[in-house]
This record gives structure tokens, C-alpha cells and sequence, in this order.
């Protein structure tokens, strides 16, 4: 599966630029245009159950994306055309484009500078094959938890909205962040009666916990978080 998310990426790449695209860490080769994509870290996404007795095993991949050439201007291009491109296909393919920043101590590791990145957020999706179920009388009555995107804006006052702000979604141990547009979206959330009831918002240095309306499930939403003067 990941193998097959590894061609993908580098086919995607390849279709915009004539640059080296090579899946390995952040770096610079110098002398010609090049794009890194690295796997950084796996993550579980929870499903919720649907009746089966082994769920299917849902992980979250994060790619790490950097361009470095000789000329810094179009190795900076080059990074907003594949930003561009990912922030369309996250419409599409359920990708996550995250701009929150790696720590210091990240780079450090690569043994590089801090550069410009973009972090992929790729839901992968394995099915379990399941156990024979025994035969029964009657067929058994499973209520089905659909699953759901959940996507929107963070407003603060006077409808300005908040870039970078955290989002945390502590039932299921989601976390998103948002565009510079203020805009989030978590690729997938329980639905139906497992819809999250809250969601958790910090920026600026400041945490506010807002409710989520029932009848909201599937439709984008406006979060207003109430920036408090310091």
C-alpha cells in the first residue's frame, strides 16, 4: 500500500516539473533543481466500528516535501505550483496539506537549515479479511456508523480570519491546523450519533473549546474563537 502512495506521489511531481524527485530527507544536491519527498512518521486514524468484528486498519502518512536547487527563486516556485496542486486534489483525494511548521530540532536531524516544506496529510486504508461469521436464524440488526469530512473556517473578531490555528478533535485524537485562509478539514469523522460534539481550537497563544452543532454533519462550519486581549 505505501509502495503504491510512493509512486503516486513522484508521478504527481514528475507531471509538473522537469526537477530530480527522489523519495529521501530534506537536502541539496546544489547543482540542479531538486524535490525531496520523505515519509516522516506514520500515524493511526481511529475508524469507527460498523458491526464488523475486525474494522479496517486506517493510518495517516505524512510526506515531507522540499525543493532546493541553484536558483532559490524557482526552487521556491516550484514549491507553491506543487502547493497549489495538492490544496486541489485535497478536494478530490482526501490529501491534507499542513503548513504548521517543523521544530528546529527536525531539521537539526537532517542535519540541513530550516527551509520552506509542505507536510502531505495521505489517508491509507486496509481491509481485514474477516472472520466466517456462524449462520443465524435471523439476519442480526447492526446500526451503521457512516463516516463524514468536517471542514470550515475559524473566524476571530470581526469575521478576520485566524491562520495557523490548532485544531484538536480529543475523541478521536484528530489534529488539523489552518491555511492562511483560516480554512481546516479533516479528511474523515464519525457520523451519525458518533459526531463529535466538540472541538478543541488554540491560537495566539490562547485554547477555547467550541460545540459542534448536530445538524451541521457534512456542511463546512464557522468556528469563532474570541480572541481575548492580553
Amino acid at each position: 500500500m505505501v509502495d503504491r502512495i510512493d509512486d503516486e506521489l513522484l508521478a504527481w511531481i514528475k507531471a509538473q516539473t522537469d526537477a530530480d524527485v527522489c523519495l529521501s530527507p530534506p537536502g541539496s544536491r546544489g547543482d540542479q533543481d531538486t524535490v525531496n519527498v520523505y515519509l516522516l512518521r506514520i500515524e493511526r486514524d481511529p475508524s469507527p466500528r460498523d458491526g464488523r468484528k475486525k474494522p479496517p486498519l486506517q493510518l495517516v502518512l505524512h510526506y515531507l516535501v522540499t525543493t532546493s536547487g541553484p536558483n532559490l527563486a524557482q526552487a521556491h516556485r516550484l514549491l507553491w505550483d506543487l502547493i497549489v496542486s495538492a490544496a486541489a486534489r485535497s478536494e478530490t483525494d482526501g490529501w491534507e496539506v499542513d503548513f504548521r511548521p517543523l521544530p528546529d530540532s527536525t531539521w537539526a536531524a537532517f542535519a540541513v537549515v530550516p527551509q520552506p516544506s509542505l507536510m502531505l496529510r495521505i489517508p491509507v486504508r486496509h481491509e481485514w479479511e474477516q472472520p466466517k461469521q456462524p449462520r443465524v436464524s435471523q439476519p442480526p440488526e447492526l446500526e451503521a456508523s457512516p463516516s463524514t469530512p468536517l471542514s470550515g473556517k475559524v473566524l476571530g473578531p470581526g469575521g478576520m480570519a485566524i491562520s495557523g490555528a490548532r485544531l484538536e478533535l480529543p475523541s478521536l485524537g484528530l489534529t488539523t491546523a489552518t491555511d492562511a485562509g483560516g480554512n481546516f478539514r479533516f479528511v474523515s469523522v464519525p457520523g451519525g450519533k458518533n459526531y463529535p460534539r466538540e472541538i478543541i481550537v488554540k491560537a495566539k497563544g490562547q485554547t477555547e473549546t467550541i460545540k459542534l452543532r448536530r445538524d451541521a454533519e457534512g456542511k463546512p462550519v464557522h468556528l469563532q474563537f474570541d480572541l481575548v486581549e492580553v
